[in-house]
């Protein structure tokens, strides 16, 4: 990663939003000029104040750290979260058959499987395609 940080796909939580700004140091580090990211929020739209606030310190270290935010219309969210129309939800949880079409698609040259149960199907689903699957010890 350190050789291009511009080149990898990257799934970060909301708790999880310092490592962008680590890419961003790691650019530094290396002379090279930050390239313009983009977020895709596909996390379940917020259902209290708390995840709206929670929403606002996200936009603005997207803002500060030149990160595209997608869908781009979550950047004018309303206060109440009694106005949320929410048009899309996601539990957090794609199906295999879903996750696999967006492995076969990117077609990585690593995965590494986390948050799941049974992270050697992945050498099963991926045998013969050309991704070297790395498996926790």
């Amino acid at each position: 990663m350190a050789q291009d940080p511009g080149a990898y796909l990257l799934a970060f939580g909301f708790y999880e939003v310092n490592r962008l700004l680590d890419l961003r140091l790691l650019e530094a580090a290396l002379g090279r000029k930050a390239r313009r990211g983009a977020y895709i929020f596909s996390n379940s739209y917020w259902a209290d104040q708390e995840q709206i606030l929670d929403l606002g310190v996200l936009l603005a270290w997207l803002r500060r750290l030149d990160f595209h935010l997608l869908p781009e219309g979550l950047a004018c969210f309303p206060q109440d979260p009694a106005e949320v129309k929410n048009p899309f939800h996601t539990s957090g949880h794609a199906p295999e058959p879903d996750l696999l079409e967006a492995v076969r698609r990117l077609r990585p040259r690593y995965l590494l499987p986390v948050h799941t149960e049974r992270p050697e199907r992945w050498r099963e689903l991926l045998l013969g395609e050309g991704t070297k699957v790395f498996l926790p010890e």
